[in-house]
């Protein structure tokens, strides 16, 4: 059982296999409950019970921890900070984590080899959702919410997610996935006019793939989006895995606040993305 906390605990016990992650009792004065669509205040653990827990692979609760250890509350890869860049963020929905500096700073998930769930090679498929606020300046090229990459291009060894700006041909930020070193789709492009700028407000986006089909994304405010990809298979490369970042290039942190980011190895149901995407906290419950 692993719990994660809300606030920078005053004093931390970790146990010798990270299995529990307690703050101090002083900061718990009262039962918490997890109130719809918000961002927890008290420590949490993952509800495994729950039927969207099936084949979920990492869940990482932003808020929570230290920099130095944030809890992957399903199989333990949890987070690690790599560089002075990777800082506590604080936007509209709350508390999170960014990465402010433009050299290889990044949220630290480990090797990630090939029998980890967490390389998502088993099925050929994955799901990702996360909630962020993204500042009306992206602060890096192609910045990262999760990655997965043994070189600089496009998710070569893993995948990659991340954002780009589109320049004169599209001025708003777009969604982009790498998977195995090939740009698999490049999601906002094609929706040109109607796409309404990411930036300055909180959302929740999410990428679904399974090779060979159709791939469908949702953000925040919009019906979900179906489009053409690029067949790509999800390597079995031992890889370093991570959040805010990228370990093999700089000049792809994220600069505002990521909050949570779940992560699973199957294409789930468009009905479990759109219940996910409206309350990100779904699977999260009280001690």
């Amino acid at each position: 059982m692993i719990i994660s906390p809300l606030y920078t605990p005053i004093t931390e016990s970790v146990s010798a296999d990270n299995a529990t992650y307690l703050a101090d009792r002083a900061l718990v004065t009262a039962p918490q409950l997890i109130i719809p669509r918000r961002q927890p205040t008290g420590p949490v653990l993952w509800n495994r019970r729950h039927k969207m827990s099936d084949h979920l692979v990492g869940l990482w609760p932003l808020w929570g921890g230290t920099t130095g250890f944030i809890p992957d509350l399903v199989n333990g890869n949890h987070g690690s900070a790599t560089g002075s860049g990777i800082k506590r963020a604080y936007g509209p929905g709350g508390r999170g984590i960014e990465c402010t500096d433009a050299s290889a700073h990044y949220l630290s998930l480990g090797s990630i080899a090939s029998d980890n769930p967490l390389s998502c090679n088993a099925n050929n498929e994955m799901t990702v959702i996360t909630r962020m606020w993204m500042p009306t300046t992206l602060g890096s090229s192609f910045p990262r919410i999760l990655d997965k990459t043994s070189a600089a291009t496009a998710g070569t060894g893993g995948y990659s997610f991340n954002f780009r700006t589109q320049g004169a041909t599209n001025p708003n930020n777009t969604m982009a996935v790498g998977i195995g070193g090939t740009n698999v789709n490049g999601a906002d492009d094609a929706l040109g006019a109607a796409n309404v700028e990411w930036t300055g407000f909180d959302a929740s986006c999410c990428w679904a793939y399974a090779s060979g089909d159709t791939d469908f994304y949702f953000k925040h405010g919009f019906a979900p989006v179906t489009s053409s990809i690029t067949a790509a298979t999800i390597p079995t490369t031992t890889a370093t895995a991570s959040i805010a970042g990228m370990n093999t290039s700089s000049d792809r942190g994220w600069l505002g606040a990521v909050y949570i980011v779940m992560v699973w190895d199957i294409k789930i149901p468009q009905d479990h993305i759109a219940a996910l995407m409206a309350d990100p906290y779904l699977l999260l419950e009280s001690p």
